[in-house]
């Protein structure tokens, strides 16, 4: 059963975790918090820097989640490739971004014909949370399938999408929201202990931040591979298959097995009491 706590394991068994903690969140804050405080336009040469590393940030997060699904040797990788970890980090957004926009537009104008129809607000917020809910189960399948195989066009397969979103998604789903209220549980006193060591708007304040957000996302991303493991979708679904399917064909080959070694075990027992009885004469 996937759990937080394993995760969290996990990411302290890893080589070097401490350090490649540090180098993310480093990465990632030092131009995030210039380009914040000596904001210049969307378009300026330290928001190119920072939407690069944060390209990066993606992969790296993404790579974690490919290497322990696929049972990798290195959970954690290193920084000696840092052009496969970028464009992991380029082929997500192809591969996840247009769903995210989707999620984005459906969410802003469901929101705004609701309250056209002069609908109350927690009607109106309860509709265009399921909707997003809805969608969001298509999006974690579509993570799936790229986390997998790091092939951004996999994510599009159609028919993968259609046979696996309700064996998986609405699994999914709700262990995700109850990752979302540990990490709120979590960040707020994280928050409230930065702003006592540190001053707000320092450079401390933000690597501080930025280290414990990356710790976070770092075992949702185990947290997730697990729940991926757990529920077969890692494994190559042929077209005629569903994850169903895939599940009987596993437990058939475990039963196959069992009786290879059970059929082994008796043949060794066999011996020993031929021998045993040849010993007696």
């Amino acid at each position: 059963m996937a759990s937080v706590a394993d995760s969290i394991r996990t990411l302290f068994g890893a080589k070097l975790w401490l350090i490649k903690l540090s180098i993310m969140a480093a990465l990632i804050v030092y131009p995030a918090y210039q380009m914040i405080a000596n904001f210049d336009g969307w378009q300026s040469t330290m928001a190119y820097i920072t939407y690069g590393l944060g390209t990066f940030y993606l992969g790296y997060l993404l790579l974690i989640s490919h290497n322990l699904i696929n049972e990798k040797p290195i959970i954690l990788p290193g920084f000696f490739n840092p052009f496969k970890i970028f464009f992991v980090g380029l082929g997500a957004i192809i591969a996840l971004g247009p769903m995210v926009l989707l999620m984005v537009y459906v969410g802003v104008c469901l929101n705004q014909i609701l309250v056209n129809m002069a609908m109350p607000n927690y009607a109106c917020i309860t509709t265009v949370v399921f909707a997003e809910m809805f969608l969001l189960g298509i999006l974690t399948v579509q993570m799936t399938l790229y986390t997998t195989k790091l092939n951004p066009f996999y994510a599009y397969h159609l028919i993968k999408i259609l046979k696996t979103f309700l064996d998986f998604a609405f699994k999914a789903i709700p262990l995700f929201v109850i990752l979302l209220l540990f990490s709120g549980v979590v960040l707020y006193p994280i928050g409230v202990l930065a702003e006592k060591m540190f001053s707000a708007q320092s450079m401390p304040f933000y690597f501080y931040i930025s280290f414990c957000v990356t710790f976070l996302l770092i075992v949702s991303v185990m947290f997730y591979s697990q729940l991926c493991m757990e529920n077969l979708v890692l494994f190559d679904i042929d077209d005629d298959d569903t994850v169903g399917d895939m599940m009987d064909k596993k437990l058939i080959k475990e039963n196959d097995e069992l009786k290879k070694e059970a059929k082994e075990r008796e043949k060794i027992l066999k011996a020993k009491a031929k021998k045993a009885k040849k010993s007696k004469k």
